[in-house]
């Protein structure tokens, strides 16, 4: 039911960037990240709603990778990042663009077989960076 592609990242890419591209290059219609591992040199995140607004989150320093969870289409990808920084303090949201990796980033890409993931609207975006939420259309290629 699914295909899996490893990706490793090194120093200086752009881990939403470079996890765009893989999903345009495989044609991955739905799909999810499996698994991550590494760590990121700067952190650049979407905070939760606030009173209509959209925070940022943004540092310069060395972030350990503990989750990486998301949904991956052609249509747009919606990515969740939880970090932890030196002094064992845990940040996430939702990921941005503009998130360096530092030594590595090792991920595992599900690709899923016989679906695509069409995004809609529930509502207004919150801003040019939402992608909606998906809708599964199961298609037998069979």
């Amino acid at each position: 039911m699914c295909e899996y592609i490893a990706l490793r990242l090194d120093r200086g890419q752009d881990l939403r960037k470079e996890i765009i591209q893989l999903v345009k290059e495989q044609n991955i219609q739905a799909g999810f990240i499996a698994s991550a591992v590494g760590c990121l040199q700067k952190l650049n995140i979407r905070l939760a709603e606030v009173n209509g607004a959209n925070p940022r989150f943004q540092r310069l320093e060395n972030f350990e990778i503990v989750s990486l969870t998301g949904t991956l289409s052609q249509q747009g990808q919606h990515i969740h990042i939880s970090v932890a920084d030196s002094n064992e303090q845990t940040f996430g949201e939702h990921l941005l663009d503009g998130n360096q990796v530092y030594y590595y980033v090792e991920l595992i890409i599900a690709k899923i077989k016989k679906a695509k993931y069409t995004r809609i609207w529930n509502g207004q975006p919150l801003d040019s960076e939402d992608e909606g939420t998906f809708h599964v259309l199961h298609q037998n290629t069979e």
